[in-house]
């Protein structure tokens, strides 16, 4: 993905990077290669990437969901993997809210 950077102008390609953890927290940024201009995007830690992998496998999950002749079933088994996504970010949001 292309950028500007605000600094000097420049186009370049989006690299996101995360530094290593200063206690428990890490940086999520990217820097412009041209001006080395750091771009802070968020903080994470420990309980939010947790979150993100619980998060990652509901919605592996969801694509999973088999087509069967019992529509209800599956309509009900969509909605439960959905409300537990939806609840998921919302726990996320709320940890990085505590961080950021």
């Amino acid at each position: 993905m292309k950028t500007k950077c605000d600094k000097c102008d420049k186009r370049f390609n989006l690299e996101v990077l995360k530094s290593t953890p200063k206690q428990g927290i890490y940086e999520v940024y990217f820097v412009c290669p041209h001006c080395d201009f750091k771009y802070h995007c968020y903080n994470e830690n420990d309980q939010s990437l947790a979150i993100q992998d619980s998060i990652n496998t509901v919605k592996l999950e969801l694509t999973k969901v088999p087509k069967v002749k019992d529509y209800v079933k599956r309509f009900n088994t969509r909605q439960e993997l959905l409300t537990k996504l939806k609840n998921l970010e919302d726990e996320k949001r709320k940890a990085l809210e505590k961080i950021n």
